[in-house]
């Protein structure tokens, strides 16, 4: 009934091949244990593609968001029965025949854990879906079928949010079509493909090859999924967008598949509407949906306005409007004015979510004409590349970039390049002729690196200990600071929020709000720590309740030792803010303040298992192996930060909320804890 390898459908969407490994009992003859499998959109469209070609007569299978609520959708479910025993019962009598006159494949997501909640489904899962339909047109076109019937169907009750599409309740997408032959292997991979988009030309003039695989290897491109802190991101550009269309009253939304947009689009721009959010244009093989689209009826003239979550201009934001421009102006749209939205840093809360002041205008008309020529040209060379059937040959662009600005491919783009090697020497990404000189000369692992060339001490010593297997122990240095300290000691690790726009008074965008810390305290030498904590588990503002709870910890007297001494003191600056009362005393906390990551940033204690690295999470593992953070639910910062969102809703029943602090409480003590661990290991090696 179904395909028994995904290689069958692997030439029509690279993805099938990722989803067939993670989801043979999806593909394969059974559907046993289809549970919580994640896919990206690609590899969902993929799916798409083997049932469909496989003739799947009244097919119908179950998508539905995982938890936390806001994770993007893509997990199959075989946990509710009574949707189940359908969904079985469709594929058992699904499989046509040869022949077969009309075949309809039926995709339904429904959102579980609605109940009044947003279901989101990324606007890439959407595009990527029509792109695997068009496709299936091609390839029955090209097995003599003719213009076969084939028909996108997308039955919504929606509202919209930037970048994204939102449905209460259940999304229901249909595929039809004939088929009256076997299937056929066909390579059409890239036939669909007729233009490129604003995001494919961004990510173009950051790293073409990586822009190419993104559309012709989608397997490759999402093997990985996204990290917490990639997903918040994309939230906060989905909230802050939503926002600012709050600045133009009466501004006509689209909400529709691509080509459906593009026609409405038409239709709206036809009768001359004031503002339109979303509009969809292509032409000449360039794609782009705008911000939002003002018409000017004293002129004739249009105004683009592009909506971003940062707090400044970026350079990469003029050749994002110049890309809308040049398209606007090939479609004939006389477009005079290019403006960009974004936060206003400086603005502060007071009472309601004032727009007016939390956003910030700025005409950039100027600038982007300036470049209007050189963009265009940009594009046809972006679209010519990007849409080459060829893939391009050897390393990416990012070879020549420090490890922090890799693209998503550079593992496939870069085989040669090691996990540790010549771009995660200490700051070498400031200095591109060094790495490039490097990298040209094949030093791509730290032994070698020629010993000739100019490094700074700090990273003279990164490379020497790789080389030797030595360890650096500055036992004088860290006995002196140690000295230091005064008893009580305060191992302390602040946790806080950050959102793109303002929740409480007297906070600023991206302003953090501490809702948690703990703390260890060792009063004195050989005594064993006693933890203390606070988390704040309510939809008030937090900072007089965690200052309170601070005060009674922490008291007056004794160092307070923390790790990135800059990120503990920045929130308590803030809190002064805002509890001016306050200043006094948390200015002298500040001054208790001793910053433990300072041994290893002075180069104190070296180690090649370090990595170049001074992060807790690096350090933890070579000096207190016996610790680790891989057994807690919660492991890093972004994905405590998605669950501090939670508990601030107010949405959490109270088992939930309970639950939830828990796994916070864990990962937090362990941040505290492991500073004892480090400091008591530090002591041992300084002494030994």
């Amino acid at each position: 009934m179904f395909a028994k390898s995904p290689d069958d459908v692997a030439n029509v969407f690279d993805a099938c091949a990722y989803a067939r490994r993670r989801m043979d009992h999806a593909i394969g003859d059974r559907v046993e244990n289809v549970a919580c499998c994640r896919l990206h959109c690609n590899q969902l469209a993929g799916v798409v593609c083997a049932f469909a070609f496989n003739r799947i007569e009244g097919f119908s299978f179950l998508l539905t968001g995982g938890v936390p609520r806001h994770q993007e959708i893509g997990h199959f479910i075989d946990d509710t029965p009574n949707l189940v025993a359908g969904t079985r019962d469709n594929i058992r009598r699904g499989a046509s025949t040869p022949g077969a006159p009309h075949i309809k494949s039926e995709l339904i997501i429904v959102d579980r854990f609605c109940d009044g909640h947003k279901l989101r489904v990324a606007a890439e899962t959407i595009r990527a879906i029509e792109l695997a339909f068009r496709t299936i047109r091609t390839v029955l076109k090209d097995q003599g079928h003719g213009s076969m019937p084939l028909s996108f169907q997308l039955d919504r009750t929606a509202s919209a949010g930037i970048g994204s599409w939102y449905c209460d309740g259940y999304v229901r997408l249909s595929i039809h079509f004939v088929s009256a032959r076997e299937r056929t292997q066909y390579d059409c991979r890239y036939s669909a493909m007729a233009c490129i988009s604003k995001t494919d030309y961004v990510l173009w003039r950051e790293c073409a090859k990586n822009a190419w695989l993104r559309l012709h290897r989608p397997g490759i491109y999402y093997a990985a999924e996204l990290t917490e802190f990639e997903q918040s991101v994309i939230d906060a550009g989905i909230e802050v967008e939503g926002a600012a269309r709050g600045l133009f009253p009466g501004g006509i939304l689209i909400v529709a598949s691509q080509n459906e947009a593009q026609q409405k689009s038409a239709e709206l721009l036809t009768g001359h509407s004031g503002t339109l959010f979303q509009p969809v244009f292509e032409k000449d093989g360039l794609l782009a949906a705008i911000d939002v689209l003002q018409f000017d009826d004293t002129t004739g003239h249009y105004a683009i306005h592009e909506i971003k979550s940062s707090t400044r201009i970026e350079d990469e934001h003029l050749y994002d409007l110049a890309f809308q421009v040049v398209l606007l102006r090939k479609a004939g749209r006389k477009t005079t004015r290019a403006c960009l939205i974004h936060l206003n840093p400086n603005y502060t809360r007071q009472g309601d979510l004032d727009l007016g002041r939390l956003f910030v205008f700025v005409d950039l008309t100027s600038r982007v004409n300036q470049i209007a020529d050189s963009v265009a040209a940009e594009m046809e060379q972006a679209r010519a590349y990007l849409l080459s059937d060829t893939e391009p040959k050897g390393s990416c662009s990012c070879i020549y970039k420090g490890r922090s600005r890799h693209c998503t491919t550079f593992r496939y783009s870069n085989p040669e390049v090691p996990d540790y090697g010549i771009h995660d020497i200490a700051r070498i990404g400031n200095s591109p002729e060094k790495l490039r000189e490097l990298v040209d000369v094949g030093a791509l692992r730290l032994d070698q690196v020629p010993l000739d060339i100019k490094l700074s001490e700090a990273q003279k010593t990164q490379v020497r200990v790789y080389r030797t297997g030595e360890t650096v122990l500055d036992k004088n240095s860290i006995a002196r600071e140690f000295g230091e300290l005064n008893f009580p000691l305060h191992f302390i690790d602040y946790e806080t929020f950050a959102p793109a726009l303002p929740r409480f008074d007297r906070f600023s965008p991206y302003d953090h709000i501490p809702v948690q810390y703990s703390v260890h305290i060792v009063g004195s030498p050989g005594e064993e720590p006693i933890q203390c904590d606070f988390l704040h588990s309510g939809s008030e503002d937090p900072t007089a309740s965690f200052l309170g709870s601070l005060e009674q910890h922490v008291g007056s007297f004794g160092s307070i030792i923390v790790w990135n001494k800059s990120f503990e003191s920045q929130v308590n600056d803030r809190i002064a803010y805002r509890l001016p009362d306050e200043r006094s005393y948390l200015a002298e906390v500040n001054d208790r303040m001793y910053d433990l990551q300072d041994i290893f940033a002075k180069q104190y204690f070296v180690h090649r298992e370090l990595f170049g690295k001074v992060s807790i999470k690096r350090v933890l593992p070579v000096l207190a192996p016996e610790l680790s953070y891989s057994t807690l639910a919660i492991r890093n910062g972004a994905s405590a930060a998605l669950a501090w969102s939670e508990l601030l809703s107010g949405e959490l029943s109270g088992k939930e909320s309970d639950d939830l602090g828990g796994k916070l409480r864990a990962y937090c003590a362990l941040d505290s804890y492991g500073m004892v661990a480090i400091w008591r290991a530090l002591i041992a090696l300084a002494e030994g």
